[in-house]
């Protein structure tokens, strides 16, 4: 019986070695190190806002909340389109010089597609305003999906060159810009209801620069017969994963839909506060 116990304990042991042994590697790779890092920069990131909340709360009503809450949610309903989902392309894409010109095309057709917003802006104006509660801040959203679209192109590129971390830098940069801009407007230039809105697009801006910067000079200006064989090579993007993306999109902000349409605005500001919090 005591022999039979020593070898169930020396089985385990065995086990616990083994797993030790083949687990060792992936725990030193350089894979493994760049989720770590990743997770820890972007939990910093995150918890930038979180921590300034009080202070925010205190400069700003929840009318500025309200505007911040509306154009983000209008603005992700917008962004799927914004480059036609073509920024997958850059990280599948095998040759390096096509996904620099595939970079390049998605530029083009976000600056393209942010003209295009306005009239639609305009052509729907109040029932935008009724449901986002966006009055002071709507022609403010296509400048908004405008620099997300960019930094967002810029970070697939990232991703296929393996710089990881580039994009959890730019999270912290965004929201300490953000955070810095928006004490700024509201305690020295006093402004109220866009203060919030204003603060975000200069972080955006700033996470653009920022990213563009370390791209350096692969931004090209695309050939027009390139660009109808890149749409061609994956039209799949555009033509599917583009509309489900919407629907999902458009699911996902249904209660912010449903909040703003059936709600005050200073109570569309409360919800969008603590949605900012958790």
């Amino acid at each position: 019986m005591q022999n039979r116990i020593e070898l169930v304990i020396l089985k385990h042991l065995l086990n616990e070695e083994d797993y030790a042994r083949r687990t060792l590697p992936y725990l030193k790779s350089e894979y493994f190190s760049n989720i770590i890092s990743q997770a820890g920069l972007v939990l910093v990131a995150q918890l930038i806002p979180i921590c300034f909340s009080p202070i925010l709360t205190r400069i700003f009503d929840e009318n500025a909340f309200a505007e911040l809450t509306g154009l983000v949610s209008l603005s992700s309903i917008l962004l799927v389109f914004s480059s036609l989902k073509l920024e997958n392309a850059i990280v599948t894409e095998p040759n390096e010089k096509t996904a620099i010109k595939i970079l390049s095309l998605c530029f083009l057709i976000t600056l393209s597609y942010t003209i295009l917003i306005y009239p639609l802006l305009i052509l729907l104006e109040d029932k935008i305003i009724t449901i986002f509660k966006i009055d002071s801040s709507l022609y403010l959203a296509p400048i908004f999906v405008c620099l997300f679209a960019l930094a967002n192109s810029l970070n697939y590129y990232n991703t296929r060159i393996k710089k990881f971390k580039r994009k959890a830098y730019s999270k912290i940069v965004e929201n300490t810009v953000y955070i810095s801009v928006a004490l700024v407007v509201g305690v020295i230039f006093k402004i109220g209801s866009t203060g919030l809105v204003i603060s975000k697009i200069c972080a955006l801006l700033i996470v653009f620069i920022y990213l563009r910067v370390l791209a350096k000079r692969i931004i090209k200006t695309p050939v027009l017969k390139e660009s109808i064989s890149i749409v061609k090579n994956y039209k799949d993007y555009p033509l599917h994963n583009a509309p489900s993306n919407f629907v999902n999109v458009l699911g996902l902000q249904l209660l912010v839909i449903f909040i703003g349409y059936h709600f005050t605005k200073e109570e569309f500001g409360y919800f969008g506060l603590a949605n900012m919090i958790i």
